[in-house]
This record gives C-alpha cells, structure tokens and sequence, in this order.
C-alpha cells in the first residue's frame, strides 16, 4: 500500500491546484480488479525456418474472475503481439470537499503488477545468437465510449498507428485506407528519430496533441522516459516495465497510467 499511498500524495496536490482550489477528502477506498484491453506491439527481424522470438505474458484467466495466467509462444517475425484483456489491480476512491459531505468525485489508480501473473507482466525474449529485433507500440483499437481513447494514441497524418496496421478497425470519420506493412510503419518510428521534416509521429495527451520526440515542443517532457519502440539485442530480453505502455489504460497522471477524475459543483 505505500505505493496508493504515494499516489494520494501526487492526487492531492493535483486535485488542490486544478479543481478551483478545493480541499478534497477522501471519504471510501478499496482495491478492485476489473478487465483492461492491451496495446498491441509490433516485432520486426530477420526471418528464419524456426520461430526465436518468445513472448511470455499475462492474460485474463477466462474460469477465475480477477485472476490472471501466464503463457509462453513462440512466433516467427514479423508479428504483431496482441493479447486481448488482462485483469488489472485498482484502488477505488470517492472523496468529497468537505469533511462532512458526501462523494462528489471518484478515481482509481492503476497498482502496477510486473511480477508473473500481473496486469503488466510480460518478456519478449530474442533467442537468436545473431539476429537483433525492434519492436514497437502500436496502440490499441480506440473506444469510443465515455470519452475514452486507449494510451499511447500515437498518430502519423492524424490516424492513429493501429489503424495503419489493421484499417478495418479505423474510426468511420476515417474510412478505408491501405493496411500498412509492420516494416513500414517501423520506417515511421525511425525516420521521427532523424527528425525527418515530413514525418511527425504525435501522441495523444488528455486533450491535446504533441510530437514523439522530447524536446519538439513545449510539454512533451510528459514522455520523459516513455519507450515507444527499441532494439532487442541476440540472446537479451524486453521485460514490461514503468516506461512501456502495455495496458491501454484512457489517461497518464503522475506515471500511475490509469486516472479517472470527475468533480461535480
């Protein structure tokens, strides 16, 4: 719990300085689990005749309610890694502004889990002696339901890089469209890295847009640390961790990757 604790710590402070100064108080909390839909991630590399590439990973254990199990596959490259749902951890919160009110707010903070078993357990393992792989996060389909839009919404030329990938899914404002190649879209990632002036790669943030690469324009420190795509080395591993988007979780605050915040008047 000191994790929920340090959690509270930052919700105060943002609750104090961006709800018209309003104290808040929490009046009810409890841990919950609930399903979340992943990101899905591309892997490209040199092919072969045997599959090198293990993933290991999470998923919702479809006879015990809350729970997860864990799953070993080996692939063959390309591929796009895509798992469905996962049951995550949560604590639950109402919170009032007075100390003798009733609740007018509610949120839930993600608990982070990357242990076997967890919402965000996962390893990419490259069993090649010699062949080095990149993968990238390439978001999840969007969900258009309560204002919700799945993190990282990374988009190229405003539509969003899953829906490159499988343009049946694309939202109806945005129809048709080619499927791209993983190996395109991979072109995309490395070409922001040259800052290529006629690629911009853009991740949603809350309400508005702004570049991939650190130091592009005025905010985009929020991804300090963020890993959207890499390199995995002969023989190493891709383990899930802090700055790897594997839930598609509908906001960032405070690094806690799922933030819900409703405060009435």
């Amino acid at each position: 719990m000191k994790k929920a604790n340090l959690y509270f710590c930052f919700l105060f402070a943002y609750s104090f300085l961006f709800s018209g100064c309003y104290l808040v108080y929490t009046s009810f909390e409890e841990i919950r689990t609930g399903l979340i839909g992943t990101n899905i991630i591309g892997i490209v590399g040199p092919t072969s005749s045997k599959p090198y590439i293990e993933i290991i990973y999470s998923y919702a254990d479809p006879e015990n309610s809350g729970q997860n199990r864990t799953r070993s596959r080996w692939v063959t490259l390309p591929y796009v890694f895509q798992n469905n749902n996962v049951y995550m951890t949560y604590l639950y919160f109402e919170s009032s502004t007075s100390s003798g009110g009733g609740p007018s707010g509610f949120g839930r903070i993600l608990l982070r889990d990357f242990e076997e078993g967890g919402a965000e357990y996962f390893r990419i393992i490259n069993h090649s002696p010699d062949k080095t792989v990149e993968f990238f996060i390439a978001g999840a389909p969007s969900i258009f339901h309560e204002n919700f839009v799945p993190r990282p919404a990374i988009t190229y030329n405003n539509v969003a890089i899953y829906h490159l990938l499988f343009p049946e899914h694309n939202h109806p404002a945005n129809p048709g469209g080619r499927r791209w190649k993983l190996h395109e879209v991979l072109a995309l990632y490395h070409a922001e890295q040259r800052r290529c002036p006629n690629v911009r790669l853009m991740v949603l943030h809350t309400d508005r847009m702004i570049d991939l690469q650190e130091g592009r324009v005025p905010g985009s420190a929020i991804f300090r640390g963020s890993i959207f795509n890499g390199i995995i080395e002969p023989g190493k591993a891709l383990q899930g961790n802090e700055n790897i988007w594997l839930l598609a979780t509908p906001s960032r605050m405070f690094n806690t990757l799922f933030y819900m915040w409703v405060l009435s008047r």
